[in-house]
């Protein structure tokens, strides 16, 4: 990755799911042999394939080859290569070379998994959604793609059919509103520290630059002069105020929360290279930037989310 790419993850910025524009596209995808199930030697119905409630199709009663198998319900091989065209669609939709973007079937195999997780945890709490209100759903997404002839299209195009897409929608709603409940315990207040830093490529550097801090150079002077950090070079280095698991470098969070207001830092050495940083506020109870607080969010939602995976049982059937 270039220095330039790494330099902009310094500070993570809060991320949001992209909304993909979904087009049919050919692709073919040579898969390994998969355990294999018939059901009274007839296919069973895939169109609730992905989903726990009743009717979904479980390791027992499923037609295979399946691709994944989470806490008893499974995800067939028909469902996944699906989700793979569409995700290249979207990929190509951005400009981006599916061939470029390493194992994403990985990637895409591993969301599909997360996806049932959540469901199951959604309805574990209690969440159920009438019909009505999944019509309601499935109507206005009709509505907004031009009426039913046009949306028929864009199913097509999708590779949904109209029963696919309404259990889509269904799992939708259920992962919001589980999501929404576990957001809503991240406070908007949070200890915060105000932060510069000089970044360096080399140790010998770095050593330079500590030893004019020694001599009473400001960290402020020395990062507009020599930072590779052309993020923060123009302010001095200063990274502003941030809480605890917002900057994407952990060594150099971790020593602007630990040392002491207004001393520079030793050299600290991360995959972007070499830091010096100095803290210089502290604040124990401060409001949260809506980016923090959305980052904060986010990792309240992976961590809740590693926790389901920790007490889940799951098996994959593809590399």
């Amino acid at each position: 990755m270039p220095l330039e790419d790494r330099l902009c993850t310094l500070v993570r910025s809060a991320s949001c799911w992209l909304a993909l524009l979904l087009i049919g596209c050919a692709a073919e995808y040579a898969m390994p042999p998969l355990p294999t199930k018939e059901v009274g030697g007839e296919k069973a119905s895939l169109t609730l394939s992905m989903t726990p409630t009743q009717g979904s199709l479980t390791h027992e009663d499923a037609l295979s080859p399946i691709v994944a198998n989470v806490d008893g319900d499974v995800i067939l091989l028909e469902e996944y290569e699906k989700q793979l065209l569409r995700y290249e669609a979207g990929l190509e939709v951005l400009g981006w070379n599916p061939t470029t973007q390493g194992d994403y079937q990985i990637t895409v195999l591993e969301q599909m998994i997360n996806e049932l997780l959540i469901v199951h945890a959604a309805q574990a709490r209690g969440y159920v959604l009438a019909d009505v209100q999944i019509q309601a759903a499935f109507d206005e997404s009709e509505e907004s793609r031009g009426g039913s002839s046009a949306f028929d299209e864009w199913l097509d195009l999708n590779l949904y059919t109209r029963d696919e897409f309404r259990v889509e929608l269904r799992d939708q709603i259920l992962a919001s509103m589980v999501q929404a409940e576990v957001v809503a315990g991240v406070s908007k207040r949070a200890e915060q520290v105000r932060a510069r830093h000089v970044l360096v490529g080399t140790l010998e550097e770095a050593q330079a630059l500590l030893a004019q801090l020694e001599s009473g150079a400001k960290l402020a002077t020395l990062a507009i002069e020599h930072s590779l950090d052309q993020s923060t070079r123009i302010n001095g280095g200063d990274l502003g105020w941030f809480p605890k698991g917002f900057l994407t470098v952990p060594e150099l969070e971790r020593a602007a929360f630990t040392q002491d207001l207004g001393e520079p830092s030793g050299i600290i050495r991360t995959f972007l290279g070499f830091h010096l940083v100095e803290t210089l506020e502290r604040d124990p109870d401060r409001i949260l930037s809506p980016e923090a607080y959305l980052q904060l969010q986010q990792v309240a939602v992976e961590s809740w989310l590693a926790g389901l995976h920790d007490n889940a049982h799951i098996e994959r059937y593809v590399p």
